[in-house]
């Protein structure tokens, strides 16, 4: 009889995602702690598929690839464009402004 592996409850809310280390191994559907350990090393290529629909996964955007609280709201609106900006631009929100060269 072969054993079936469980991933936890939580697992359901993870996002797709690939890590190519530097070493070139793969690790797949990596759980959002670790994905935080990958983007502050800098290292390797990862690949990560965010449900916008899944609250659990939009949160991996602030939380662990550190977007900016508008940025992220602004990926709740469906008509929403991406735009990258060169220079320093002010914030559609007449707010402060912010480094060029980000996705807003």
């Amino acid at each position: 009889m072969t054993a079936t592996a469980t991933l936890p409850q939580a697992a359901k809310h993870w996002p797709t995602s690939i890590y190519r280390r530097p070493d070139g191994t793969v690790e797949e559907d990596v759980p959002p702690a670790r994905l935080r350990e990958i983007v502050q090393s800098g290292e390797g290529e990862l690949w990560v598929d965010i449900d916008s629909a899944n609250m659990h996964q939009h949160a991996l955007l602030e939380k662990v690839f550190e977007f900016h609280p508008l940025s992220v709201e602004d990926t709740l609106s469906p008509g929403t464009r991406v735009k990258l900006a060169a220079g320093r631009v002010a914030s559609p929100r007449n707010e402060t402004t912010r480094d060029a060269g980000r996705l807003r």
